[in-house]
């Protein structure tokens, strides 16, 4: 067993160094245009003498260990019959040739014959290395591993992609309703610039009915000193004009300090409204963000919107009752959210 053994690995030893004597030859190598010229030398075999030594420098790295002694031994005889071949090319002398142009292209041709050969006897060797170097059922293993981590890296893929997608939904939805109730709040300028009217104008009205007062009370003092000295000097129908007269001025004088004094009072109470509204507009955001639920949400912003819509008595007319209600209110949005008239 040992005698055998030893055989086949000096064999294999024999054909390594032959194979490396291959690999020390180039296809470019074997052209020798430099001594043979450009109608002699051998460009028109390179891909010939490329072909087989590319065969055999496979072989080289090859792993030959349990191939028989006798099969070894033909590869190392054709390896060197390869060899004797390239080597007649390396010292092809065309001055020694009667006709050196059919000697080149006879060993061309004669590499070229000889390669379907040695690939029959080269392939199978090269196919058991493949298979005897790998490792199928790692390679299986390996295909499985990757692809359960694939599917892994979708799955997660996936659900990062859709807790992704539920946080950019819940970010947009706090975005809108964070800007509804921003745009709920701004609204409140246009009442406070209201209120701020009728504060105005509820001054103007105070002042007004302050003259008109002191214009009154004034007239009524100068009638009472009129009275009390010039009356006993006129006649009676002279007292009775002049206290037709004065009557009536004091009837103008007093029904426009009512009159001023009642559009004060409007005037005030449309401001007192319009502050309220707006305070109700500017509390908004902050009653929303401390609701706990939806419900309480929409309470409060029923409340608001009565606060908004619902009208409000004036003031300028006397014994002025209320238009409308929630109720009115509550029909009015009902009708708008289902495309109905009111």
């Amino acid at each position: 067993m040992n005698a055998f053994l030893e055989s086949q690995r000096s064999t294999e030893q024999g054909l390594r160094k032959t194979l490396e004597n291959l690999g020390a030859i180039t296809a470019e190598s074997l052209v020798r245009t430099d001594v043979l010229g450009t109608s002699l030398d051998f460009r028109d075999g390179v891909e010939v003498f490329d072909r087989t030594l590319r065969l055999f420098q496979s072989l080289a790295s090859a792993n030959l260990d349990n191939v028989p002694t006798e099969t070894l031994s033909n590869l190392d005889n054709l390896a060197k019959a390869a060899f004797q071949q390239f080597q007649q090319v390396l010292a092809f002398d065309s001055q020694k040739q009667a006709n050196p142009a059919v000697e080149r292209d006879r060993l061309i041709q004669q590499t070229a014959q000889q390669y379907p050969s040695q690939f029959n006897s080269v392939a199978p060797i090269l196919a058991y290395s493949v298979r005897k170097g790998t490792d199928f059922d790692l390679l299986e293993r390996n295909a499985r591993a990757a692809l359960e981590e694939i599917a892994n890296l979708r799955k997660r893929s996936e659900e990062r992609a859709g807790k992704l997608l539920a946080e950019a939904q819940t970010v947009v939805d706090q975005v809108k309703r964070a800007a509804a109730e921003v745009g709920v709040a701004q609204h409140a300028i246009h009442f406070k610039r209201e209120a701020d009217n009728h504060l105005k104008r509820s001054k103007i009205w105070l002042v007004t009915t302050g003259v008109l007062a002191g214009v009154t009370l004034a007239y009524s003092a100068l009638v009472l000193l009129f009275f009390s000295t010039v009356l006993p000097t006129l006649s009676a129908v002279q007292s009775l004009q002049l206290a037709i007269a004065k009557v009536l001025v004091f009837s103008v004088l007093y029904f426009a300090v009512i009159w001023a004094g009642r559009n004060y009072r409007a005037q005030w109470h449309n401001y007192i409204v319009n502050q309220h509204r707006q305070n109700a507009l500017s509390t908004f955001e902050t009653f929303v963000k401390a609701a706990a639920d939806d419900q309480t949400k929409g309470a409060v912003l029923l409340q608001a919107t009565q606060a908004i819509f619902t009208p409000q008595v004036t003031g300028f007319i006397a014994q002025e009752s209320d238009s409308g209600g929630p109720a009115q209110v509550l029909e009015i949005f009902r009708s708008a959210s289902s495309g109905k008239g009111p």
